[in-house]
């Protein structure tokens, strides 16, 4: 029978939330000084490679993550910080003015790789709004700096709110700790401890040895959401992954471009660093890209990177590099014997490298290129080897509506964990909400369970 949108003893769970709630946030005005510095940056950050993330301890791998909401603070840094266990109450205004910082933040979402997207509000020793910013790119001053400059002397003895745990470190920028001290702050409202090693607990530590009062966990869920991608790259080396696909004629297949928009797909696209396609003599995966592309939906941030064996069949109209803002890029495993093609695709701008083309290898790779998140377009075959491998965290199923009478457990989490090699949790399966003909089912890899 066709799923019901009743919840009385059904295991189809209707909901009108989606799992990639970290582009839920509606996009705010951008602070009138920050409106130019954003403008300038709204192009492709092709760093080649960086420092990796995980010099600390990474908790986890690949193939056996976290959950993208735990980590670990330094014990002697939490031992420092009163190591509290009743939970803080935050009032109504509290959580205003947190959520006021999440929306300034999303407004960066998809930018700042590989830094989080961060937003901050400054109220005065009155209640009054006197300050506030988000983290623009990487490389940029930080929102708290942003927020400082706009509130100016009105910041001392008010109090911070921001979305995540000021810095300690001197990376590209000074430490926010040092500004917010400087500017006589008295009280900071942190949403989330910074899971970077180089953080992690300790510019709250620090705020609290300059006499600042503090306070965690705001809206930590919904900051925590926020910053989904940039959690898990710490975490497991790998960017967040997502891969939507279409359940036809009891068997998986690739999804069409109309699919990839659809729910879950449509939010992700807006925060997405890099679409990973498969190259096959169709040219699919290429056809949803272009597809994409033409509707407006893939930001020139976005690196498009194909997987290749047969350079010479990639389309020429493809390799045309027609912006210098978009970063192409071709792997392959073996390059000596397609020279005359490297070159061709060289010639276009394209980049061309060889190494291992597997999932765990590609997924290392984007990690290194600065990279949070990434869209797979894989065949059937690649998509369960993604998501084995451990690079893909949320699947998207799309089912027509005359399938989804005959399920044959596409909607049971047990069968999608054998079919994938990992087990699943449901989070949503929405029918007709995405059209008059077909069911969405959202699932996400379920860290915690095993098959």
């Amino acid at each position: 029978m066709r799923p019901s949108f009743a919840f009385s003893g059904s295991p189809l769970l209707i909901l009108l939330a989606l799992v990639v709630t970290t582009t839920a946030f509606v996009l705010p005005t951008c602070p009138q000084q920050q409106r130019s510095t954003f403008a300038q940056h709204s192009h492709i950050y092709s760093t080649r490679a960086s420092h990796s993330l995980c010099r600390g301890r990474p908790l986890g791998s690949s193939t056996s993550p976290l959950s993208a909401t735990t980590f670990m603070m330094d014990p002697e840094v939490e031992e420092a910080l009163g190591n509290e266990t009743d939970p803080p109450s935050y009032t109504e205004t509290d959580r205003k003015h947190m959520r006021r910082a999440l929306r300034l933040a999303s407004y960066a979402l998809g930018k700042t790789r590989p830094n989080p997207v961060v937003g901050c509000v400054i109220i005065d020793q009155n209640g009054k709004l006197v300050g506030e910013g988000f983290h623009p790119k990487a490389g940029e001053p930080h929102a708290e700096v942003f927020a400082l400059r706009e509130a100016g002397e009105k910041a001392r003895g008010g109090t911070a709110y921001v979305t995540l745990e000021p810095c300690n470190h001197t990376g590209k920028t000074p430490p926010c700790v040092d500004a917010l001290l400087a500017a006589g702050v008295k009280k900071v409202v942190a949403g989330m401890v910074d899971p970077f090693p180089l953080v992690g607990g300790k510019g709250l530590a620090r705020l609290e040895e300059g006499g600042v009062e503090v306070v965690v966990g705001c809206e930590k869920e919904k900051c925590q959401e926020l910053n989904r991608p940039f959690v898990h790259r710490v975490m497991h080396g790998t960017p967040l992954g997502f891969l939507p696909l279409t359940y036809r004629g009891h068997s998986f297949v690739r999804p069409s471009p109309d699919t990839v928009q659809l729910g879950d797909g449509g939010k992700a696209l807006q925060m997405i660093d890099a679409v990973v396609v498969d190259f096959n003599v169709k040219g699919e995966g290429l056809q949803t890209v272009t597809t994409l592309e033409k509707a407006g939906l893939l930001q020139d941030e976005v690196v498009r990177v194909v997987l290749a064996n047969d350079l010479a069949g990639l389309p020429s109209e493809w390799a045309k590099n027609k912006k210098k803002t978009v970063r192409k890029i071709v792997l392959t495993s073996n390059i000596e014997a397609q020279r005359a093609a490297v070159v061709g695709l060289e010639g276009r701008g394209v980049e061309v490298l060889e190494m291992p083309t597997d999932p765990l290898a590609v997924g290392k790779y984007l990690h290194d290129l600065d990279l949070l998140s990434a869209l797979w377009l894989l065949c059937p075959e690649g998509a369960k080897a993604a998501v084995k491998a451990g690079v893909v965290q949320d699947l998207w199923i799309h089912v027509t509506l005359q399938e989804a009478d005959e399920l044959d457990g596409v909607d049971d989490p047990d069968f999608l964990g054998r079919q994938f090699g990992r087990p699943m949790k449901v989070a949503v399966m929405s029918c007709d909400a995405i059209g008059t003909k077909a069911c969405l089912l959202s699932l996400t890899v379920d860290d915690e369970a095993t098959l």
